[in-house]
């Protein structure tokens, strides 16, 4: 029998489920990841412990260096929870489009919550925010961790998530499709799979972000998205690029929760959108695994709320035969069009 020692025990090692409820007619398998499952509720739980674990341990941060970290979302939780479970002092930089439910559980891990008011010149609250942990850092001399260009992001999901999706699977899937926004989550798990065999690696993300060119525009989805290209993100591990409609995403998600009991986030709506896009097109023998990055009852005020839907000029529901036909006419991008020159 194996017994962690602390909370922090309780990262990593999460379910990979076949869904034959989801298989489409004379398509592949469908694996779901449930990154959920980690600790903190999401994936971003295995960055946080590694890039903490390992500052520590390279004597990059010392005892009494407060953590920063510009984060509304998942990284920001996981953070706190390790932040609390090591005693250190945490602070968070985040945005108004954060829930108070996110918000509440910052402070009860202990964590410092400060939030921006306005988005930077492009539009964009990961500019405003990365503006205001820059200040912290130089007033409280803060050790800021900055997940986007931090480089034991990647390697938590080359150490963690890719060796798990092996050992669970027994081999390489056919296809892994991963949601896109640090580049640290795909970039490991593309780089690990790559190198143990033959896997298309399929990125995930929403219309409004100019990770992949374009112009920045806001939008309400969680997870997904940046108006830059981050530097954990590598294109070498990348096969193939889908950019959703956030519309999609959300109705996906509800229908994720209703035809297989799992509640689950946005993003996790538009990456399952794009495996069964990729399932219908790879035959009966193939394997495709879609990451479900977190748990989804932070949004229960937001997309899960049908009122919520109807005020952004959205669908509240989608029946099953409509979302197929929805998935079926999605397309990636083209290469010339997003791969760095």
């Amino acid at each position: 029998m194996f017994v962690p020692d602390g909370i922090l025990g309780c990262i990593g090692n999460t379910p990979l489920i076949r869904c034959p409820m989801l298989r489409p007619k004379g398509g592949a398998d469908m694996y779901l990841k449930l990154e959920g499952f980690n600790a903190s509720g999401s994936v971003k739980a295995r960055a946080a412990k590694q890039m903490v674990e390992a500052a520590v341990q390279r004597g990059d941060v010392s005892l009494k260096q407060p953590f920063v970290e510009p984060s509304s979302g998942n990284l920001g939780l996981a953070l706190a929870l390790v932040s609390g479970a090591r005693a250190r002092r945490c602070i968070l930089v985040v945005d108004p489009r954060m829930t108070k439910y996110s918000e509440a559980i910052m402070h009860a891990y202990g964590a410092e919550v400060v939030c921006v008011s306005q988005p930077d010149k492009e539009g964009s609250w990961q500019g405003s925010r990365l503006e205001q942990a820059q200040k912290i850092v130089a007033e409280q001399q803060a050790h800021l961790f900055f997940q986007y260009s931090n480089p034991d992001n990647q390697q938590a999901h080359y150490e963690t998530t890719g060796v798990e999706i092996i050992d669970q699977l027994g081999g390489v899937p056919d296809v892994c499709v991963v949601g896109v926004s640090t580049g640290g989550q795909i970039s490991g798990i593309g780089r690990r799979l790559k190198q143990t065999g033959s896997c298309r690696i399929v990125a995930v993300d929403v219309e409004g972000s100019s990770i992949f060119g374009g112009k920045y525009t806001p939008y309400y989805l969680r997870g997904l998205g940046l108006s830059w290209w981050p530097s954990n993100l590598n294109a070498d591990y990348i096969d193939a690029v889908y950019r959703l409609k956030e519309e999609l995403a959300f109705l996906s998600a509800i229908l994720l929760a209703r035809r297989t009991g799992i509640l689950s986030g946005g993003s996790a709506g538009a990456i399952l959108a794009v495996a069964m896009k990729e399932a219908m097109s790879i035959g009966p023998d193939g394997r495709v695994v879609a990451m479900v990055p977190e748990r989804g009852d932070r949004y229960l005020e937001q997309f899960y709320n049908p009122e919520w839907m109807v005020s952004k000029g959205y669908r509240s529901e989608l029946n099953i035969a409509t979302w197929l036909e929805w998935c079926a006419k999605l397309e990636t991008l083209p290469q010339h069009d997003w791969r760095p020159k």
